[in-house]
């Protein structure tokens, strides 16, 4: 019973705020991913411990106040959403600000009275057994969870299949390879009917650049992972042997590896070229073990990202450039302008390579005007879309429509530095994942207008290839089919282009979409003739 007499359960409860997050995210989390944070977060209360120690001179309450302490970091960002969501709509600008005020104020007054009282050694010993008993019996829920989702992810060892040319056939002069995904970047018809925006200048502007546009483009899926991972690996996603609708799973780790390691970056990398990435502020899509990985900002874990994003310093981001990555308003802003930014940085690195760019817009959070200013939206900061979205359909309309304004002006100047700064002519490709999500429901297909949500900016700038080489309705899974054939001597058949829909809660049942003239897109299809909705 010695060891129990010990002060234990601050560092106990450390491994407890890390190993919870499982709660959340038991079947995404990796148990590897725990063990660096768990590393840290002891690290740092071993060192907090040692100097309440010195300062109060008791191990004891040392152990209290550290306890205390590892609270007062960990969970103010679950005392922020309480106050945000019970604050006066008038104040919710500030409400971080005054819940970090709040919070120290709770922490100060709890705080005191331990620091100050004196137990006598019987009860002390009797309460320490008590909080590391306690603390031991809280772990039991997130191992059980993280058990559960290890035992129910997908045994799936992705092999990504090797495409082979012979050597004589890859050409020398190899362009540079620069792949622009906008996230939900809509089509020009659909951001007419419903946002009231005319992107004609904008397309025009690619065509008078040498773009072919491709003007009746449909995403393969609906949500960005499926939709990446599919055009990066050129193949529809039940043929890369995912698991089909009788695996019950949200496991969407396979996702990411086939995102990470594709078909094309192993082809491309064969051959000869560096693979660079650009930090996209999506920790799904940032891929670090690229030959150059551009990026303004450490690089954490998304478990350590939102582990981070619950102290107080999320606050202090809000308003002092610190450089973390801290899941807010003003550290989305600085990834999207830092990836416009990166993409000319790229520009200068060594060749022939690969530039894989996602710029999170003009997918929601809005967080600029038509001209650039930056905005902060009262709602606590998320990344939810369609029927997620934290406000009306009228909001969402408007803020994305002043999003996407923003964004064309950014993406017209990097592509005049991509073209003009070439020391060779590139290929581009210019892509929206998926469309917008005014009309879109994560949950429910019956409920989604797939015209709205299918509809994609898809545009190529393919030097030297015949004019026929991109069609009207061509669609992602066949974009890198098209750019391997043409200047590397492959000779891969083209798909068909269909759409499929995921729900949210099912990431590998795919349901296909061969209907875009439904109900719930009413009278916004150009000549459906319908009204309502």
């Amino acid at each position: 019973m010695k060891l129990l007499d010990k002060p234990l359960y601050p560092f106990i409860f450390g491994i407890f705020i890390v190993a919870s997050w499982v709660v959340f995210n038991p079947s995404e989390i990796q148990p590897i991913e725990l063990i660096r944070p768990i590393i840290l977060v002891e690290a740092m209360l071993g060192l907090v411990m040692f100097a309440l120690f010195i300062k109060v001179g008791n191990y004891h309450k040392a152990g209290d106040l550290s306890l205390l302490f590892l609270v007062f970091l960990f969970y103010f960002g679950y005392f922020s959403r309480i106050v945000e969501q019970n604050i006066d709509p008038e104040l919710l600008r500030f409400a971080p600000l005054i819940a970090l005020a709040i919070w120290i104020i709770i922490f100060l007054l709890v705080g005191l009275p331990v620091y100050i009282r004196r137990k006598s050694a019987a009860r002390r010993i009797g309460f320490t057994r008590f909080l590391n008993i306690g603390t031991l019996i809280l772990l039991i829920l997130p191992i059980l969870l993280l058990w559960d989702g290890y035992r129910t992810r997908i045994t799936w060892e992705f092999q990504p299949s090797r495409i082979t040319v012979p050597e004589h056939q890859i050409p020398g002069d190899r362009p540079d390879i620069y792949y622009i995904l906008l996230d939900g970047f809509g089509r020009a018809d659909v951001l007419s009917a419903i946002y009231d925006f005319d992107n004609s200048d904008f397309i025009s502007d690619l065509e008078n650049m040498g773009f072919e546009v491709a003007v009746d483009s449909r995403a393969n899926y609906m949500m960005t992972m499926q939709s990446l991972s599919s055009t990066l690996n050129m193949s529809y996603l039940p043929d890369l042997g995912l698991p089909s609708t009788d695996k019950e799973t949200r496991d969407r780790v396979p996702l990411e590896k086939l995102v990470h390691q594709s078909a094309l970056r192993l082809f491309l990398e064969d051959i000869g070229y560096r693979f660079i990435a650009i930090d996209s502020g999506f920790a799904h899509t940032e891929i670090v073990d690229a030959d150059v990985y551009l990026s303004e900002k450490a690089h954490l874990s998304k478990h350590e990202e939102l582990l981070l994003s619950m102290t107080p310093l999320s606050v202090i981001e809000q308003y002092i450039d610190l450089r973390l990555p801290i899941h807010g308003y003003h550290t989305h802003q600085q990834a999207i302008l830092s990836g416009f930014d990166q993409i000319e940085a790229a520009v200068s690195e060594e060749g022939p390579k690969f530039v894989f760019v996602h710029i999170m817009a003009p997918h929601p959070p809005f967080v600029f005007d038509r001209v650039g200013a930056p905005l902060t939206p009262a709602e606590p900061y998320s990344l939810r879309d369609g029927d997620n979205f934290p406000g009306s359909r009228e909001e969402y309309i408007e803020g994305y429509r002043n999003q996407l304004a923003f964004i064309v002006s950014e993406l017209t100047s990097a592509l005049e530095i991509v073209l003009e700064h070439s020391s060779s002519e590139p290929v581009v490709v210019l892509q929206g994942d998926h469309g917008p999500g005014s009309l879109y429901s994560f949950h429910f297909t019956e409920r989604s207008c797939f015209w709205e949500r299918a509809g994609i900016l898809n545009a190529y700038y393919l030097p030297g290839s015949p004019s026929h080489a991109i069609y009207p309705s061509i669609s992602p899974v066949n974009s890198f089919r098209v750019i391997l054939n043409t200047y590397f001597g492959t000779d891969l058949n083209l798909l068909e282009d269909a759409s499929y829909n995921i729900t949210w809660s099912k990431p590998y049942e795919y349901i296909p979409i061969a209907d875009f003239d439904e109900a719930q897109c009413g009278e916004k299809i150009p000549g459906s003739g319908r009204t309502g909705s």
